[in-house]
């Protein structure tokens, strides 16, 4: 038996509930936005879990899911439900990307004047960088420990 993804979606909505935006959406009732949400959530897991995989070497193939079943094919230990949770939280604030370009073409250059978005790009990016340091930190942590025994990885000289 797996991992659900709700297991990782119940920390990341954790991580996630002061916005709003995420779980309300205009003309749907509360089962559908969370339908939806829920939706959102696992697009979101799937894509920090492949860039897990792809990136690192890690004692445990992060691709291996099932994401029809909406769980992952091997049982995950809490520090990994903790790291995919962070991962799938910068995975959701990279979306905004795309936002915050919209946004930028939105303005003429004398509502620039009286309001500019430059201070919200500014602040959005530089929470975004922090977030994406932190996270690689957790993850270069997590990739030089052994995940079962939780002991420091090293070279074996005697296999080389």
């Amino acid at each position: 038996m797996g991992t659900p993804f709700d297991e990782i979606n119940t920390i990341f909505y954790n991580i996630i509930e002061s916005d709003p935006d995420f779980f309300n959406y205009f003309g749907l009732n509360h089962v559908q936005s969370m339908n939806l949400a829920e939706q959102r959530a696992d697009s979101c897991l799937v894509e920090a879990a492949t860039d897990l995989a792809i990136s690192n070497e890690a004692d445990v193939d992060f691709s291996d899911f099932n994401f029809e079943e909406r769980q992952f094919n091997f049982e995950l230990n809490e520090k990994e439900k903790y790291l995919l949770a962070r991962l799938q939280y910068q995975r959701y604030l990279y979306r905004d990307f795309a936002t915050l370009r919209a946004q930028a073409m939105r303005f003429t250059s004398s509502e620039q004047e009286v309001f500019s978005p430059a201070n919200d790009r500014k602040t959005f990016l530089n929470m975004y960088t922090a977030i994406k340091e932190e996270n690689d930190i957790l993850v270069s942590r997590y990739l030089e420990k052994d995940r079962n025994s939780g002991e420091r990885k090293s070279l074996s000289y005697t296999d080389l």
